[in-house]
């Protein structure tokens, strides 16, 4: 009984310990090639890797299995979809965004970008560099900086965005689960507060 107990105990401390890691490798979009290479990983007690989800043009992968884009967009849930992105909704992504406290482990690439149009090329350069540098003064996310190594170079007259490399986002499950259960708990506080209309009977 004890020995369930403590097994118990480690494992609750164990899931809020943990880290829910995004690792983007490789982005390859041109007129012939089409390629990326991204995972999401469950690291137990940050370290131990207890499942990951692949993304890659074949589709997605997950404890073995393969499940084709083309499935999930004929699915009914995804039909169903409808995004309707109020301003509320914008401003409550924005806090749960400083919460979840985002932090960049490592941000070692070279991406190249590329239009047919030299001018096009140079402003995109210029439009994407500019937003990496602001994404970096951004409060709520944390930097390691010793890990943040980037090349952003131009490639003139072709259509051309290649990502080569490692970035790595981390999440924390123990504030991920804070945020679902405040959100739980504002809904019932919210519903509770919501009284039903009295009846009123005459005699």
């Amino acid at each position: 009984m004890w020995l369930v107990f403590v097994f118990f105990i480690f494992v609750i401390i164990g899931l809020l310990l943990s880290n829910i890691n995004l690792v983007i490798r490789k982005i390859i979009f041109d007129e012939k090639h089409h390629e990326f290479n991204i995972d999401i990983n469950f690291l137990f007690f940050k370290i131990i890797r207890i499942f990951s989800i692949h993304f890659d043009m074949n589709g997605v992968y997950f404890l073995n299995k393969k499940i084709s884009y083309k499935k999930i967009i004929t699915s009914e849930k995804f039909k169903t979809l409808k995004l309707d992105v109020k301003k509320t909704e914008v401003n409550e992504f924005i806090q749960i965004l400083k919460e979840l406290k985002i932090k960049i482990n490592k941000a070692k690439f070279s991406l190249k970008i590329g239009a047919e149009d030299i001018f096009l090329t140079s402003l995109l350069v210029v439009i994407i560099s500019s937003f990496i540098s602001i994404l970096f003064r951004i409060k709520f996310i944390e930097f390691n900086l010793k890990n943040i190594n980037y090349h952003i170079l131009p490639e003139f007259n072709k259509f051309k965005i290649q990502f080569d490399g490692n970035i790595t986002i981390s999440l924390s499950v123990f504030l991920i689960i804070k945020i679902i259960l405040k959100n739980l708990y504002e809904k019932k506080k919210h519903n509770s507060k919501i009284l039903p209309k009295s009846i009123r009977i005459e005699n």
